[in-house]
């Protein structure tokens, strides 16, 4: 944000100080400086959205997109949870409890 108000100040400047030979490269800052906040808008939107699902909510999406039915979801997070403990036994997965239901 503070460098789109630094190059709005500077094309400001070269408008002021009648330096048009420049103005094209201010604007062209200021661009660069509006789609990158854009772009990270929107990354933040899309995670703060993502961060407020719930498991149930990420099963159905995943069963939704994949064709397959919830239960084949959770068997297959299950399966896959059992195949990491058997070959990590020291791993924490106290977030996979959830999977366990």
């Amino acid at each position: 944000m503070a460098g789109l108000v630094w190059s709005i100040n500077r094309v400001l400047e070269f408008i002021r100080d009648e330096q048009e030979d420049m103005l094209g490269v201010g604007i062209g800052i200021c661009v660069f400086f509006l789609l990158l906040i854009l772009g990270f808008g929107t990354l933040i939107f899309v995670m703060i959205k993502g961060m407020g699902k719930s498991v149930d909510d990420w099963i159905r999406i995943v069963a939704k997109t994949g064709g397959l039915s919830e239960q084949e979801v959770r068997e297959s997070a299950r399966a896959l949870q059992e195949e990491l403990l058997s070959r990590c036994p020291g791993i924490d997965t106290a977030g996979g409890a959830v999977l366990a239901e």
